[in-house]
């Protein structure tokens, strides 16, 4: 849908300037931007009231359902979310979960990844509303950092949606300043809080599903294993030095495997392929290691699942076998020869087979429900 060609009347003009004149004026004119709509959907902007808070509204402006924030049609909608910033300046990534009645639901979450939120807006108003949410201040937006669709993975996967977005509809790709950048090297771990509240929505429209709440349990109780095995090499077999990205691949190793063999219903390759990736972006030092990252976990991974395999065989020998992968854990994780930690590995080693065993509960109990119970991870 190619809305500007009503406001531009095409690019006949000459020089670069006058485009991006043109743009600037689009980008902060609300009749310009009513004016570039379809002729129903401009009507019904033009009809709903000029306010900057609907009448009648209850509860907190912008958070809840029946206290939306009024903006002008879909392209107001972007535009109002990416001029939000939070308290610390920090610019605001938003995707849009669905609708209630009609009002739309957007999550959002800041560039650094650590405050998420709920937003709900309403989008037949001639205007954008003056009005923030708590929380939230308005700045010129260096770029656009929002879209009216449901991305998944998000934010990871916005950048790309927002350059989409931004050239049917502005004309150029104008993906906001610092994104790209933020979503790669960032880490976007949804709070569990915030993830029960996503599940708790009936939406209803285009997009009916909020985010795989699983993939947040997943991810969780990988961290979890993580820090119950860090704090056994240790307390009880005395390291100093972990590597962190490996103990995460160990981790993520373990948690995969019990779920492929254990996981209840039908097994969702995407739902590891996203716990995979969200592993390596978080053990990323630079940009660069990337590739390097994503062959090293595959080679983790594929190490792991051949040595975890005599545990999960009941005619194995277990013990044996859990010596060798606390054995293989330890060189890996520590970078160091297990040789002369033989003693307290072997010792040890019955963590492994808890871990493995905790693994295999959560994947038939927990991830098999289809909600999130709080504090159940």
């Amino acid at each position: 849908m190619q809305f500007l060609r009503r406001f531009f009347g095409g690019r006949s003009e000459s020089g670069v300037d006058a485009i991006l004149a043109k743009l600037a004026t689009f980008l902060n004119s609300d009749d310009a931007q009513n004016a570039a709509m379809p002729p129903a959907v401009q009507a019904a902007i033009l009809s709903g009231p000029d306010v900057d808070e609907v009448l009648n509204a209850q509860g907190e402006f912008g958070k809840t359902v029946t206290n939306p924030i009024p903006v002008n049609g879909p392209i107001g909608e972007v535009l109002y979310l990416s001029s939000l910033r939070t308290a610390t300046r920090q610019p605001v990534y938003a995707h849009r979960l669905g609708s209630i009645d009609k009002v739309d639901v957007f999550e959002t979450v800041s560039s650094s990844g650590d405050k998420w939120d709920l937003l709900f807006l309403t989008l037949y108003h001639p205007r954008k509303s003056r009005l923030t949410p708590r929380g939230f201040s308005f700045q010129e937006p260096k770029g656009i950092f929002a879209v009216n669709e449901f991305i998944d993975p998000f934010p990871l996967m916005l950048p790309a949606a927002v350059s989409a977005w931004s050239t049917e509809v502005l004309g150029l790709p104008l993906v906001g300043a610092g994104m790209r950048a933020a979503v790669e090297t960032g880490t976007f771990l949804r709070p569990f809080e915030h993830t029960v509240r996503l599940e708790s929505l009936e939406l209803h429209g285009r997009y009916t599903s909020p985010p795989n709440i699983k993939s947040e349990m997943l991810r969780r109780f990988v961290d979890k294993l993580a820090t119950t095995f860090a704090a056994v090499l240790r307390k009880n077999i005395g390291v100093d030095e972990i590597d962190s990205a490996e103990l995460l691949f160990f981790c993520s190793a373990m948690v995969s495997i019990a779920y492929l063999q254990y996981g209840r219903g039908e097994k969702d390759q995407g739902l590891l392929d996203g716990l995979a990736r969200s592993i390596v972006i978080d053990s990323l030092k630079r940009e660069a290691d990337y590739a390097d990252r994503v062959q090293q976990y595959g080679n983790r991974y594929r190490q792991y699942g051949v040595i975890i395999e005599d545990l999960l065989n009941k005619h194995a020998d277990h013990k044996r076998a859990a010596i060798t992968v606390m054995l293989h854990a330890f060189e890996c994780i520590t970078g160091r020869s297990g040789q002369g930690h033989m003693i307290k590995i072997t010792l040890n080693s019955a963590v492994v087979v808890a871990l493995l065993q905790d693994c295999i509960d959560f994947a038939r109990q927990r991830l098999s429900r289809s909600s999130a119970q709080p504090g159940s991870v």
